[in-house]
Order: C-alpha cells, then structure tokens, then sequence
C-alpha cells in the first residue's frame, strides 16, 4: 500500500507541477510525500488563468499588464 501512495501521489505532483510551469521534480517529490492528497490539493487550487496573447505564457485572468512580456492586455468580457 505504501508503494502505491508514493507512485500515485508522485504522478499526480508531476502532472499538477508540469500544468503550473514548476519544476516537475519537485513535484513528483511532495506528491509522493503527500500521496493521494496531492489530488485534493490539485483539484483545489482554482486559480483562474489566461494566456497572453503576445507571449503566450499564462498569467491570472485579472491582470492588466503581463507579467512576462510587460505588456497592456486588452480587457477581457
């Protein structure tokens, strides 16, 4: 059973760390330490995201200005 915790909690920090643009090790490593909870963790976490339409990097839904490419963003509806 403990096998199991580790293997699925460390994939589902991977995947969780990969859709945040973390590092994926890291993430791999406290999902394994956290097991099954990592997917309470992941499915919680609904940070509202967009993508920038001049740099393509996601930044929050709110912003008014990138934060990668330090651009105005047109208002969203």
């Amino acid at each position: 059973m403990s096998i199991a915790w580790l293997i699925l909690g460390g994939l589902i920090g991977v995947v969780a760390a990969d859709r945040k643009h973390f590092n994926m090790l890291a993430g791999g490593a406290v999902g394994a330490l956290l097991g099954p909870f990592s997917l309470l963790m992941f499915f919680a976490s609904g940070a509202k995201v967009r993508v920038c339409p001049f740099c393509a990097e996601k930044i929050a839904a709110e912003a008014k200005v990138c934060k990668h490419c330090r651009r105005d963003l047109p208002a969203t509806v």
